[in-house]
Parts: C-alpha cells; sequence; structure tokens
C-alpha cells in the first residue's frame, strides 16, 4: 500500500507542476483585448491621440544620387578673334583700328552668349534628399504616404541637376569674366546673370544621366523617444503601390497622392483607415514632421527635432468634388508644410480620415488631404488592419485614459514584448506606472486561459487528496473489541483455534 501511495503522489506532483507551467505559458499569451473591455470606437482625448500618433506615424526619408556628365562652357577666343579679323577687313577704310575694337568688344558685351564654346565632358555627381511623413495602416509593415513623398519626377530631378551643375557653371563663368577683364571688358551683375541663366539651363539641357541611385527608407523614434537622426529605427522600403502625384500636372493627383510602402518589420503600431468622407466641421487631428523644425534647429547646431513630430487639431472645411476624379479633396484648417505630406488626419476615435498633401501658397489657413477612401482603395490586396499589438496597445491608451494603470501597464509591457522597439514605449509604460493602480474590470465571462488552467489544476488536486485520503482509510486495521458479544469473525463462521502450519 505504501509503495502505491508513493506513486500516486508521484504522480500528483508531476501533474501539478506540468499544470502550473502551462497555466503560466497560457497567461502569457492570453489576449488583454479580448479579456478586458476593449471598445472599437473609444472616444480618446487629444493627448491621448497624441501619444497614438507618435507611436504610428513615422518619418519618410528619400535619398536620390546621380551621376551625371555635362560640357564645361569657356570663353571663345578663337571667335573674338575671328570676328574682329572679319570686322577689320570689312571696315578698316572707314575706322581706325581701335575703333573697331571697341565696336567688337562691345558686343561681346551685349551678347556674350555667342562667344562661350563648351570644352570636353565633365563628370558630377548630384545628390539630395527629401523628406516626408506617413502612418503604418498594418501592424505586419504596410505604410502609407503621399505618391509625391516616395517617388521624384522629373522636374525634380531636373532641379537637382541644375543644382549639383550650378557651382560647376558659377566657377566655368568666373573665370570667363576674368578673361574678359585681361581684355579691358566689364560686365553689370544684370548682364552676368542674364547669362548665367542661358549658361546654367544649357549645361541642363545638355547633361546626361549615367547612374542613379533612389533610397527610399521609413524612420521611427526609438522606444524612450530619443529624437535624433542617430537614435532612429530605420527600415529599407518598398514602393508597391502608386497612385497620382500632386506634383505632376494631372488633376486627379489632388484626390490620389497616395503611395504604400511595404518594410521588413512586424508587430508595428498601426491605425484604421475610415471607411467613409468626414462630417462637414468634425475635429480632426494632424501629424508629421515639417522640415521647417528640423532646419532651425539643425541651424542652432542641434539635430534632436529630426524625429519630433508636430500635432496639430483642426476642423474639416471643405468636401471639394475635383473634375475628372470620383474622389472629394478634403479641406481642413490645419497648417501642413514641406515634411508634412503623407501624414494622417484623424478623428477621435483614431480612424485616418485622409493623408495631408498640399496646402495653397495664397491661403496657408488650409490645407487639404487625399481621402481615406482612396487610400483604402489603393491599400487593398495588401495589408490593412490591427492584430494583436496595435489593440493591446491602444487598449493601453483606453486604460491609461480612464486611470486603470495597472491594466494599462499590462498592456505596455505585452507591446513591448511584442516589439521592443515601439516608439515612445518606455514614456507609456512610465505613464501607466505613474496612473492610479487600478485594474479595469474584464469582460463577463472572461478570466484567461491561465485562470481557468488554475481553477482546474486546484479542483484536480482536490480530488486527487480525496482520493489519497479514501485509500489510506481503507488500508487501516480496525482492532479487535473486548468484552462480550459476537465477533465479526465468529459471525462469518471462523472458529478461534490453533493455526495449522
Amino acid at each position: 500500500m505504501k509503495t502505491h501511495l508513493k506513486k500516486l503522489t508521484a504522480f500528483v506532483c508531476i501533474t501539478a507542476m506540468l499544470l502550473f507551467q502551462t497555466s503560466v505559458l497560457a497567461t502569457e499569451s492570453v489576449r488583454l483585448y479580448e479579456q478586458y473591455r476593449y471598445q472599437e470606437n473609444f472616444e480618446y482625448s487629444d493627448e491621448i491621440i497624441a501619444h497614438a500618433l507618435k507611436s504610428a506615424v513615422p518619418k519618410i526619408m528619400l535619398g536620390y544620387e546621380a551621376t551625371i556628365t555635362y560640357e564645361p562652357v569657356f570663353f571663345d577666343t578663337d571667335e573674338l578673334v575671328n570676328v574682329y579679323v572679319n570686322t577689320y577687313n570689312a571696315h578698316s577704310d572707314e575706322y581706325t583700328e581701335e575703333e573697331i575694337a571697341g565696336a567688337v568688344l562691345n558686343d561681346v558685351q551685349e551678347n556674350l552668349e555667342n562667344y562661350l564654346a563648351y570644352d570636353e565632358e565633365k563628370t558630377v555627381t548630384v545628390n539630395g534628399i527629401y523628406t516626408g511623413s506617413g502612418v503604418v495602416i498594418s501592424d505586419d509593415g504596410y505604410v502609407a504616404t503621399n505618391a509625391h513623398v516616395a517617388t521624384l519626377d522629373d522636374g525634380a530631378k531636373l532641379e537637382l541637376y541644375l543644382s549639383g551643375l550650378n557651382e560647376n557653371v558659377v566657377g566655368d563663368l568666373s573665370g570667363i569674366i576674368t578673361e574678359l577683364s585681361d581684355v579691358g571688358l566689364t560686365f553689370t551683375e544684370e548682364q552676368i546673370a542674364e547669362v548665367y541663366d542661358v549658361v546654367i539651363q544649357d549645361a541642363a539641357t545638355r547633361a546626361e544621366v549615367i547612374d542613379e541611385y533612389i533610397q527610399l527608407e521609413v524612420w521611427f523614434p526609438d522606444a524612450l523617444g530619443n529624437t535624433d537622426a542617430d537614435s532612429a529605427i530605420k527600415y529599407e522600403a518598398t514602393l508597391v503601390e502608386e497612385g497620382v502625384s500632386a506634383a505632376s500636372e494631372d488633376i486627379e493627383g489632388y484626390t490620389q497622392d497616395t503611395a504604400i510602402l511595404k518594410i521588413d518589420a512586424e508587430n508595428l503600431i498601426s491605425l484604421k483607415i475610415s471607411d467613409s468622407y468626414p462630417a462637414l466641421n468634425s475635429k480632426i487631428v494632424t501629424a508629421g514632421f515639417p522640415a521647417a523644425s528640423a532646419m532651425i534647429f539643425q541651424a542652432a547646431g542641434s539635430n534632436e527635432s529630426v524625429m519630433s513630430i508636430t500635432v496639430g487639431t483642426g476642423q474639416v472645411a471643405q468636401l471639394v468634388p475635383i473634375k475628372g476624379s470620383e474622389y472629394k479633396a478634403i479641406g481642413i484648417t490645419t497648417t501642413i508644410s514641406g515634411g508634412n505630406s503623407g501624414g494622417p488626419s484623424v478623428d477621435s476615435n483614431l480612424n485616418i480620415e485622409g493623408l495631408n498633401t498640399y496646402h495653397l501658397a495664397a491661403d496657408a489657413r488650409y490645407a487639404y488631404m487625399v481621402p481615406a477612401e482612396y487610400v483604402s482603395y489603393l491599400a487593398q490586396g495588401y495589408g490593412m488592419g490591427q492584430g494583436e499589438t496595435s489593440k493591446t496597445f491602444l487598449l493601453g491608451l483606453q486604460m491609461l485614459q480612464q486611470n486603470y494603470g495597472t491594466t494599462a501597464l499590462k498592456c505596455f509591457e505585452k507591446v513591448k514584448r511584442l516589439q521592443p522597439d515601439t516608439p515612445y514605449i518606455e514614456e507609456l509604460i512610465q505613464l501607466a506606472n505613474d496612473a492610479p493602480d487600478k485594474e479595469a474590470p474584464r469582460r463577463k465571462g472572461s478570466l484567461g486561459s491561465g485562470t481557468n488552467l488554475m481553477i482546474i489544476l486546484v479542483i484536480v488536486l482536490v480530488v486527487v487528496v480525496v482520493i489519497i485520503a479514501a485509500n489510506n482509510s481503507k488500508g487501516k486495521k480496525k482492532p479487535p473489541r473486548s468484552g462480550s458479544g459476537t465477533s465479526t469473525s465468529s459471525a462469518q463462521g471462523w472458529s478461534p483455534g490453533p493455526r495449522g502450519y
């Protein structure tokens, strides 16, 4: 009996340990947003919306480099001599040599471009970096932004070529002006500027691109919320869908300036795309990375603001039908500028209502955005929607807003485990720690897998203890009674007497 009891006890202990380990693992994998009262249409405060945007809105970086060849310009002294000789031969009987030379130099001064020539090809490398904003639309790495942020059209490239050629052409012209001064000619700044315009445009036209390289990246602030460029979490991006750029002359660009990017990342914080147009006068919150902010701080010797997001509030002012497009442009009363393009405008439920795209230089009080309807259309077939990471994150924000600090902390710590690089997650963990130490009510009937297993464990242990107690009781013999009366043994027909061996 003792041997059976030991085996049973060992079995109970092993079973208890396995059930306990299973319950711990189950508790770890439990979906918090299913346990607690996560709300799809929660009304977020402005402060909480800002926290969500800081984690879901990345900076878009487009780097472009090209190697081009062009023909440097120089002053053609042979042409000058040729014109002088021809003029002298034609008018030597009418004018003196000094008068003829003066007339030729005057012609050079008025028509300098006629005396310029081009040298052998020269190689120049030009490069530029363009910035914008975006928004994550799925946990598994799909990002929406403007097409004009993620691509570079021919006009933008030409501007870059002109900028790259500028230093070289200025050097060429400087040498020309020096040569002319040596022969006694001086030019006004206006004359020099006119010749420069002719030369730079001609140089760009003659330039030939022999190699080009485009790098598209998506940058997020790090988990600590550092805003310097060196601390940014950077992903290479692939352009998977492109609409019509507003930078083009196509009128549809005003309602379809959208691009969908894919980065190799998982468990990101994403926002939902609205399935309808916003109502007039409804509130929206915009977010992005204005280039002016970074430029100001960089000029002051700091790059701490490079990854610092700007958030603003406004209203939907217009729904503008665009001729030739089935979509409407949405006018908003928040200001956007270079760098803000591609960032989202969201409603109070954190639904993306559109992508901020452009403003009119004549009236900076209003800006316009591409409607969410087109963003959703362009992104169909790719990842859209929120998974466990986003829903757990949003539940944490909902709990934080309602002062359920304990539950908010659970959520943000779970998000950190799922994605350690979640922007500003350490800040949110600290806010949850500082919030009231309160546990939020769970959904009815939702105790969680770990809790259910623990209940089963307790029941099993109780049953096993009862079985052990019963077996132990049966194994004990009762001592014989003393005194008169019929013994149990005699009643069974057994007669006492000597034992037989």
